[in-house]
């Protein structure tokens, strides 16, 4: 889950039926209650629940997800980290 409502991973051994996908009322608190919802209503198993983190929808929310990174990020995670200061408004520590 992310902390405004939606949600920043699904992962499965199966395919999630793309009708499904086109369904949640995005970028907003019901994204991730649509999507479970989806799920219900097609008979698929609800997914288990990962820590809740920020899912970015605006530049704003690229500080929440800086502050959520690891102190010894991977050197992936230093370069979206790196992305992110040099693209978020106003500047970031």
């Amino acid at each position: 889950p992310a902390s405004d409502g939606g949600f920043w991973l699904f992962g499965g051994r199966r395919p999630i039926p793309p009708e499904l996908w086109k369904s949640p009322r995005y970028s907003g608190p019901h994204a991730r209650a649509d999507l479970l919802a989806g799920f219900a209503e097609a008979g698929l198993t609800q997914p288990l629940p990962l820590m809740t983190l920020t899912d970015v929808d605006e530049i704003a929310d690229l500080a929440a997800m800086i502050a959520e990174m690891p102190r010894r990020p991977t050197p992936a995670q230093a370069a979206c980290i790196a992305w992110a200061r040099s693209h978020a408004l106003p500047p970031m520590p």
